[in-house]
Order: structure tokens, then C-alpha cells, then sequence
């Protein structure tokens, strides 16, 4: 139903982008085992990943899925980002996977969710920690060109796939020479 008809639909009746690296998805409890089943089984449409007090019980990581995590380093292209957490109560606990994803080469984030259970507020919580992930781009930088005329005047922000550079804005403005009319940014 949802790779055959609710993703369809969506992208038939909404502005969306529908290639894999704009497509994630998450789930809590239950739908943490359904979401690594969908989307470790489906790697060619999702790339983000997120379970949180997932229902994911006696997984074998070197087998699981077809193999999905023999190869540590194929499988981190795929999935730009993948997150797991848990309540410090939850009778769900994801701690023991992480450290064997992570001993494979996975990258995983992860956090438990202190004085919490299997509740509401540690999955907002791990929904707080997951979602500023989502959809960064980290190869990209931005190129700043001035033109100055009569008819037009400001920057144009240009990006490429490169390492971002640590300056702010205003700094890099600096560092060239002057700062103009800024309005437009």
C-alpha cells in the first residue's frame, strides 16, 4: 500500500520531489519495525532513515535484509542519515543495534531519551534530535558574485558539491572588500 499507492498519490496531488534523495521515513515503536522493513528492503526510493523505541527484536545486522550491512561502506552512501533512539525506561531499547551497526562501519546517530519510557515524549524528543538532519545537502557551497549596475545590484548565490566553508556571511563580505545593499538576502 505505500510504495504501490500512497506514495503515488501523494506525488500525483502534491508539489513534491520524488527521486530517493528527497524522500525519508521514520517511525515509532511498531512502525520503527516497519519503517526498517520498507525502507532497508527499498533503498533505490528512501535515503534518510529514523526509528524511534523501534520494535526491532533479535536482528542479526550481518544477515538481516539481504545483507543490507555487510558492506558498511555502500550502505552509507545510500542513507545520508540514520537515527535510533529510546527511553532510559523504554522496555524497547536500541542500544545493543546501534553498537553492532557501528562495529560494521554503519553510521548511525542515536540517543536515549533520559527518565523516559515507551511514551510520547521520548519520541518528541528523538523527533527534536532527527528532523534538523533531514535533507542537508553537506557537500554544497555557496558562491557569493556581486553586480554592480544601475539596473541590477546585489548577489547572486551560486552553490557547487564542495565542503561548506565556515565563515558567515557578513565575513565573507568583508573578507572581499565592502559590503553593499544586503537588502536582498
Amino acid at each position: 500500500v505505500l510504495l504501490n499507492d500512497l506514495i503515488p498519490y501523494i506525488d500525483a496531488n502534491f508539489r513534491t520531489k520524488t527521486d530517493r534523495d528527497n524522500r525519508a521515513m521514520a517511525g515509532l515503536s511498531w512502525g520503527g519495525h516497519q519503517t526498517f522493513d520498507v525502507v532497508l528492503q527499498n533503498l533505490d526510493k528512501f535515503a534518510w532513515l529514523g526509528t524511534f523505541s523501534g520494535a526491532i527484536f533479535g536482528l542479526d545486522v550481518k544477515t538481516a535484509y539481504n545483507g543490507v550491512f555487510a558492506n558498511a561502506d555502500e550502505f552509507n552512501k545510500k542513507i545520508h542519515y540514520m537515527y535510533m533512539n529510546w527511553g532510559s525506561e523504554d522496555f524497547i531499547k536500541s542500544g545493543d543495534i546501534v553498537k553492532q551497526l557501528r562495529e560494521l562501519g554503519i553510521k548511525v546517530d542515536s540517543s536515549e531519551s533520559a527518565g523516559t519510557a515507551h511514551e510520547f515524549l521520548t519520541w518528541r524528543r528523538g523527533l527534536h534530535e532527527f528532523m534538523p538532519h533531514l535533507f542537508k545537502k553537506k557537500e554544497l557551497i555557496f558562491f557569493f558574485t556581486y553586480y554592480p549596475s544601475r539596473i541590477f545590484r546585489g548577489w547572486d548565490i551560486f552553490c557547487a558539491k564542495k565542503q561548506p566553508p565556515k565563515i558567515e556571511l557578513t565575513q565573507f563580505m568583508k573578507s572581499i572588500g565592502s559590503i553593499h545593499d544586503l537588502s536582498y538576502i
